[in-house]
């Protein structure tokens, strides 16, 4: 029952980290 509760947090982190790889490509596209 443990790992049920670390999934969100989880899912929460690596959301996180896609939205700051696609915010860190967009500004590298607006930069060129």
């Amino acid at each position: 029952m443990k790992y049920s509760r670390l999934l969100p947090g989880l899912f929460m982190i690596i959301l996180a980290g896609i939205a700051g790889l696609v915010e860190l490509v967009c500004i590298c596209c607006e930069s060129i």
